[in-house]
Parts: C-alpha cells; structure tokens; sequence
C-alpha cells in the first residue's frame, strides 16, 4: 500500500539539503547580486550638492549673552519670524538681483536649522557652489538685519570663527554606501531562508524511502547495513558484508534471495555487486544467493523468491514509495514478508 502521508524526518530534511545544497548557493549568490545591483543604483542616484555651514549668535550690547541671559525658547521665536512669506519673498528678490532668475526659495530644500545653547546653526544647501555662497550671504544679510529690529537690548551677529567662508561638496540621497550593512545582511538572509523554504517544499513532495519505518511490511525487518558511495566508505561493505554472514549463520539459513524495487537502479547497481560478491567470499557454497533486481519487473519469479529468506535493498535516492509498496504487497500475496534490510547509498 503507497504511503500518502507527509513524512518529514530529520534524516529526510539533512539529505535533501545536501542533495539541493546548490539551490541554497543560487539563492545566496542571487541575494549578493541583488545588494550589488542596489550598491550601483544607490551610487548612480546620489546627488552632488554645495553646503555652506553659517553659525548666529545672540549678544547683549557690548557683552555676551550666557545660557542665564538666552534661552533656547528665544532661539526658536527668531526662527519663527524667518519662516514669513515676506521674508521668503525679500530672499527671492535678492537672489533675482545677484542673477538667479525666476528664483524660488524652498525653506524646507534649502536650509537645515538647529539651535545649540545661545547659537543657531544654520546649513545653507543648493545645487551649485555659487548658488549656496550667495543664498547663505543674502539669508545672513536679512535675517541680521530683520531680526535685530525686534530686540533693543540683544543684536544676532555672524559668528566668523566658526562659519565656513566656501561651500563643499556634499552627497545627498542614499548614504548607505558600504556593502556590508543592515540591508544588504537582511537581503542575504531572506534569499537563504527562501532556498531553505525551497528545499523543504521539496523534501514535503519527496517520494523517496530514506527509512524501512516509512514502508507498511519492513517495521519488523532486521537492518543488516549501509552501503555508501565512495572509498572511504569500503568498511562499511565489509562490515555490512560481515553483518550478513552472521544473520545466515546464527539463522542456520541455506537459501537467500536479495530484492530490490528500484525501477531505475543504475545509480546504485555497482554498490549491490559489491556487496554480493563480498558476501559471496566468505558465505562459501553451502549457502545460496540468488539476486532479483527490479522486483516489479520480474514478478513472475514470486514462487522462486518465496522460497528461502529474503534480504531488501532500500536504495536511498532511488527507490519510491509507491514501487517499494507495491514490492511488499506482491510478496504478502505468496505469503512472504522481508526478514531484513540493507540500505545502499546516501
């Protein structure tokens, strides 16, 4: 009877990672490149502007103000009387007389503000270093002016030490420019996780038997061995080898018939050869084997594979369940059930 159910077990989950690691290198290298393309855009995309930096400070007559004298509150009224339109309108025309023409001051684009203690910071920002000159000298000569009307005791003046005398070049935009960031690790993440939710899409839809638990009739089969690909894995041929020279002779068994179900067997052909030809070394000619391959094919020989005991090669990766199933019914209808087990392959 085919097994319907969904089997997930850890052996199952390891082995198709490693069979489908490459989908999880894909995805990896797919989630680089992405952060590559987006380190490129983002570089593309990034705008050149001019930044000139101007610093106020707020003076008593003939001597400083401290922190007692101004406080911040007072700091933010000053920029509450910039931000009029008649004062946009007096920098506009300003900007029209020194050769911008149609300009538009954009308080908002222009200039970052902020206030520190007794002074205002203020960073004049445009699109050409001439532009940005100008703006901070024309903004300095109105608000100075404008300002100082509103304070008999107090006057703003221009704090020359610690104002920039030239704009600089400053990139705006995407300043996320290093590789190795949040994103772009958050990026790689996600493409690992989706090769992983892949792989165990894969491992839910596969068919393949990994374990003897996983088909109805060999719960009670004796595991006799593993064999696996490779030369370092030759002791485990011969351990599997000797393993099922003691099953035979504590059996006191005459007769074995070695299964397999596997429709395409190829893969793991030279392995089962293998370890028929060892077992016949050592098992001598009082004990008989006798090797049926492709079960399904061949299932005009039940008579002669019911006679004696039988041994069932699981191919890892090669067999399904529904040929390994309908292996097991064929011989329960001549009243035979699998007395052990070999897995081949991994």
């Amino acid at each position: 009877m085919e097994n319907t159910e969904i089997t997930i077990t850890f052996r199952k989950l390891l082995d198709n990672i490693k069979r489908y690691f490459w989908i999880l290198m894909v995805t990896v290298f797919l989630g680089i490149g992405l952060c590559i393309i987006l380190s490129f855009v983002s570089t593309v995309d990034t705008d050149e502007k001019y930044t000139i930096q101007k610093v106020y400070a707020v003076h008593r007559t003939d001597e400083f103000m401290g922190e007692s004298s101004v406080t911040e509150d007072l700091l933010s009224d000053i920029l509450l009387m910039s931000n009029t339109n008649e004062f946009s309108s007096a920098i506009e025309s300003q900007m029209e007389k020194n050769g911008f023409n149609d300009y538009t001051f954009s308080l908002d684009e222009s200039i970052v503000r902020s206030i520190s203690g007794n002074v205002i910071i203020f960073n004049f920002q445009a699109a050409d270093q001439r532009e940005a000159e100008t703006l901070s000298e024309v903004y300095s000569d109105l608000m100075i002016k404008n300002m100082n009307n509103f304070f008999d005791d107090r006057e703003i003046v221009l704090n020359v030490d610690l104002s920039e005398t030239s704009a600089r070049v400053v990139n705006v935009g995407n300043q996320e420019s290093s590789f190795i960031s949040v994103k772009n690790v958050f990026i790689v993440f996600l493409s690992l996780l989706l090769g992983l939710v892949i792989i165990f899409i894969l491992t839910v839809l596969d068919k393949y038997v990994r374990d003897k638990s996983e088909i109805s009739g060999l719960e009670d089969a004796v595991v006799l061995g593993t064999v696996r690909k490779g030369e370092k894995n030759q002791f485990t041929l011969i351990k599997s080898a000797y393993c099922i020279k003691q099953y035979i002779e504590n059996g006191n068994i005459q007769q074995v018939n070695f299964l397999s179900f596997a429709l395409d067997n190829s893969a793991n052909q030279l392995l089962i050869d293998n370890l028929l030809t060892e077992c016949s070394k050592h098992l001598g000619e009082n004990v008989r084997i006798d090797y049926y391959k492709d079960v399904l094919k061949n299932y005009q020989s039940l008579n002669k594979i019911a006679k004696g005991n039988l041994v069932v090669f699981i191919c890892l990766n090669a067999d399904k369940y529904p040929d390994v199933a309908e292996g097991i019914r064929l011989l329960e209808i001549v009243g035979k059930k699998p007395d052990a087990v070999v897995y081949i392959g991994q």
